[in-house]
């Protein structure tokens, strides 16, 4: 039993590993000794035609007795099962001035809105899942991100507000957004379904590099 992050196609240079999977730990230890994390970086595969994706982000708690994650929202405890998270880095704002007002991203008096790219890319790969990789698409919940690195900390559906992306900053996302269900692929609830998701990422990893001009590494490093 433990948590691994398990990264395909080497690493986002966005993306610190080792501090997500620290703060992960952190955060979630004390009741879930048991979870993967796998990080497709660079995704090749042309799922959207309104924007790429920089890094997809899987991560899923063992579904048996005593191993959880949860938080108090909305009334209710709510519970982190698994994650499937299309992330897109818009790093040329960082030194921009960015406040939130009604719901709205507001940078040099204009609207930052992605809303075109984010339901492209949310509804196009759930059909990538679907239809090439063997998924079914009636179990698949996939809500993508765009990390906006800036020094203003804000959360926004869809959006993260931050200096820097960790655990912490998505944790406060799944606290403070409008969703309470976090189940991106349902079958990965069950103990059958999780013991076969090493199966399912090489189906998305074989699928990609088939769909890649280039290729896509398969090799996985263990952390």
């Amino acid at each position: 039993m433990s948590i691994e992050l398990i990264e395909i196609n080497g690493q986002c240079e966005f993306f610190d590993y080792e501090k997500f999977k620290n703060t992960f730990e952190s955060t979630i230890g004390r009741t879930c000794s048991d979870a993967k994390i796998f990080a497709f970086n660079n995704f090749p595969a042309a799922v959207s035609s309104e924007t790429n994706i920089d890094l997809i982000l899987v991560i899923a708690l063992n579904p048996k007795k005593g191993n959880y994650y949860r938080f108090w929202k909305n009334e209710r405890w709510v519970y982190l099962n698994n994650l499937i998270l299309p992330i897109n880095f818009a790093n040329y704002l960082q030194n921009e001035e960015i406040k939130v007002e009604d719901n709205q991203i507001i940078c040099n008096e204009e609207y930052i809105d992605y809303s075109t790219e984010i339901n492209s890319l949310r509804f196009s790969f759930i059909d990538y899942l679907a239809l090439k990789c063997g998924f079914n698409k009636q179990e698949l919940f996939i809500q993508p991100v765009i990390f906006i690195k800036n020094s203003t900390s804000a959360i926004l559906d869809n959006y993260i507000i931050s200096e820097e992306f960790t655990f912490n900053s998505l944790n406060e996302y799944l606290q403070k957004n409008s969703f309470d269900i976090f189940i991106s692929n349902k079958n990965w609830k069950t103990e059958i379904g999780y013991d076969n998701i090493a199966d399912d990422i090489k189906k998305i990893t074989e699928q990609a590099s088939k769909d890649s001009e280039i290729g896509y590494l398969t090799k996985k490093k263990n952390r």
